[in-house]
């Protein structure tokens, strides 16, 4: 974890309490974003796969306007969180997501209720993520069989937001 993904975000934003110099998986890293939105993960894997933040947020728009997003501009954020110059709407979240759905990885991802990030060189205990989508939680009035995945999120100036996919068998 560098030092901007660690205190580059809102301190009162989602997140898992990484530390700087704190190494975890790839893959602790997106269960961190899909299961609990933690905003200095997604800050880490953004400087992983594209080398900087704004390199990221660059493919994050150059991919949005490849796959036909109108109404979406990302701007020096890797997570939802509110700028003036950072939106999109309903319907290219759903271009968005449509794309994403192409990929069993995401899907993979999208789809678990739970996930445990074992200790690491700097926290000794385990950390515990889970799913914040009661659509797919069995215990939840909210619960719906033929939710098979998805990512929430909140702002308060969206309100609640979620994007889901079902499948009836």
């Amino acid at each position: 974890m560098s030092d901007a993904a660690v205190w580059g975000i809102d301190r009162n934003s989602s997140h898992i309490a990484l530390d700087v110099g704190e190494e975890i998986s790839m893959s602790d890293a997106l269960y961190a974003v899909m299961l609990m939105s933690a905003n200095e993960a997604a800050w880490a894997i953004a400087e992983q796969v594209s080398g900087s933040l704004e390199n990221f947020v660059q493919l994050m728009n150059d991919t949005a306007q490849s796959l036909g997003c109108k109404d979406t501009h990302f701007y020096e954020l890797t997570n939802g969180l509110h700028d003036p110059d950072h939106y999109t709407t309903a319907y290219d979240m759903a271009l968005i997501t449509k794309e994403a759905l192409t990929s069993k990885t995401f899907r993979e991802y999208a789809s678990e209720t739970y996930h445990e990030i074992p200790p690491t060189n700097m926290n000794n205990e385990t950390r515990y993520l889970t799913q914040g989508n009661r659509m797919m939680l069995s215990n939840s009035e909210y619960y719906y069989p033929a939710c098979q995945g998805g990512k929430t999120g909140y702002t308060d100036d969206a309100g609640g937001t979620l994007v889901v996919w079902a499948e009836k068998k």
